[in-house]
């Protein structure tokens, strides 16, 4: 039940579970020498994901050199890596939401510009082709005779029909399917793999630093007390690169040390939901 003195808490359902109150995103930028945090968020608890990844996204400026994201899979869209994109950011989805396509769907050629699909996953060009605006997917039909032995008839989507094989597709599903391709690739999934550190960090704000008893009520007071609690954690990492430095015997101050900072090359981000009581 809501309490009456914290009137901007909000209710989200998602996944089949029940969330209220507020949501907490943490963006951590590392490398194999350590990790930091860079960047965190926090807003009522029907913000969602997407939202998050487009706001660490957009916060960043143009990438000399290319910079690696990565995020859960509710975080990808076809917005975010668009977005992506233009900043020379490459954004690593851990999986997708939704259903996945076929990756052989991935083959489908089209012309964007003249709405007209060229060739389909076995190199075939359609007898008719369909653009249809309203739905925007591509409506093409192909020789039957040719289809009925094609290695690619169980993966491609085609639906049989009395004289005609049709096949409706859309963009956006040619553009899903060579994600998945993508996302087999042995490369990907070592890039991926690295997320699982930022994983413990909604363990540590629960178990140590309490994010889920905050002694205040109300956005703007939880709010800063999730940036301290969240700060306090780069604070110890900062003090655990410090002890672990070794001290020159012609330099004991500890503002002679220099702490070197992960470089800007790959960030993970999390998004973590907690009731404050």
């Amino acid at each position: 039940m809501q309490n009456p003195s914290d009137e901007e808490a909000t209710f989200r359902e998602k996944a089949g579970a029940k969330h209220r109150d507020y949501v907490g995103n943490v963006a951590e930028t590392f490398d194999d020498k350590g990790a930091i945090i860079t960047g965190m968020s926090y807003k009522p608890n029907i913000h969602s994901d997407i939202a998050f990844c487009k706001e660490v996204i957009a916060e960043e400026s143009w990438q000399e050199e290319p910079v690696i994201l990565i995020t859960d899979g509710v975080y990808g869209s076809d917005q975010t890596q668009e977005l992506a994109q233009e900043k020379n950011i490459q954004l690593i989805t851990t999986a997708l939401i939704g259903k996945s396509p076929d990756a052989a769907v991935a083959d489908y050629v089209i012309d964007e510009e003249q709405h007209i699909l060229l060739r389909c996953p076995a190199g075939r060009s359609p007898q008719s082709c369909q653009y249809k605006v309203t739905q925007a997917s591509y409506y093409a039909h192909f020789d039957k005779s040719n289809c009925m032995h094609c290695p690619h008839r169980k993966h491609c989507g085609a639906t049989f029909q009395k004289k005609t094989v049709l096949v409706r597709i859309s963009t956006k599903t040619i553009r899903r399917a060579e994600h998945v391709r993508k996302m087999s690739e042995s490369q990907y999934k070592k890039i991926a793999r690295q997320r699982n550190a930022v994983e413990e960090m909604p363990s540590v704000l629960r178990r140590r630093y309490q994010v889920d008893h905050m002694p205040v009520r109300g956005y703007i007071r939880t709010k800063c007390w999730y940036f301290l609690k969240v700060g306090a954690i780069n604070v110890m990492r900062v003090l655990k690169a410090v002890s672990s430095t070794p001290i020159s015997p012609l330099c004991g101050r500890l503002d002679s040390q220099k702490i070197a900072t992960p470089a800007l090359f790959q960030v993970r981000i999390h998004r973590e939901k907690f009731a404050c009581a």
